[in-house]
C-alpha cells in the first residue's frame, strides 16, 4: 500500500475524508472523468485500529449508505488493541 493511499486519522477525520475527498472524487467521475470514475468502483477501506476508530469509520460508511453512495465501498477491519501491542512488546 503506497503512503498516498492511507489517511492518517489523527490528521483527518473520517467525517472530513468522506465529505470532501470522496466528494471531489463524486463530483469529477459525475463530470465523465473515466480515471475517477474507475476508482469509486474500486475504492477500498481498510481500518486498522481499536473499537472507537472502526466505529467512527463505520459510522462514516454507513453515511454513504444512507446518501445513496452506490456502490458503497467494501471496508474490511484489522484490530489494533494498542494496550496488548504495549505488553507484547515488554
Amino acid at each position: 500500500m503506497a503512503e498516498e493511499q492511507v489517511i492518517d486519522l489523527l490528521s483527518v477525520k473520517p467525517h472530513e475524508f468522506i465529505q470532501y475527498g470522496l466528494g471531489c472524487l463524486e463530483k469529477v467521475a459525475n463530470l465523465g472523468d473515466n480515471c475517477a470514475k474507475e476508482t469509486r468502483e474500486k475504492l477500498r477501506i481498510l481500518v486498522a485500529g481499536g473499537d472507537g476508530t472502526v466505529w467512527r469509520v463505520l459510522g462514516c460508511v454507513g453515511e454513504l449508505h444512507k446518501a445513496g453512495w452506490d456502490p458503497v465501498p467494501p471496508t474490511a477491519i484489522v484490530p489494533v488493541d494498542l494496550v496488548e501491542m504495549v505488553y507484547s512488546l515488554k
